[in-house]
């Protein structure tokens, strides 16, 4: 199928790699694309950014801080903050 008109793509979650990035260059019109949580390297992320330097990419958090962030499992809920403050 023809995707040439294409804006936005979101492919997080799944096993695409590095070979993905020649199919990305080859979407003329794509401003947006979501890769978080993939296969793909950072040199070929920087392949892709050089190739298509108006295409925002968003590809979650970098690996080098992400150390610094904190679990998802400790942040608390809203119901329990609710029953916190009761």
């Amino acid at each position: 199928k023809n995707l040439s008109n294409l804006h936005t793509l979101k492919v997080y979650g799944t096993d695409i790699g590095d070979q993905s990035i020649a199919v990305f260059k080859n979407l003329v019109k794509l401003k947006s694309l979501y890769l978080w949580d993939t296969n793909i390297s950072e040199v070929a992320l920087q392949e892709l950014r050089k190739a298509s330097p108006v295409l925002l990419i968003d590809n979650g958090i970098d690996s080098a801080v992400q150390p610094f962030f904190v679990g998802a499992d400790s942040i608390p809920k809203a119901g329990d903050v609710e029953q916190s403050i009761q």
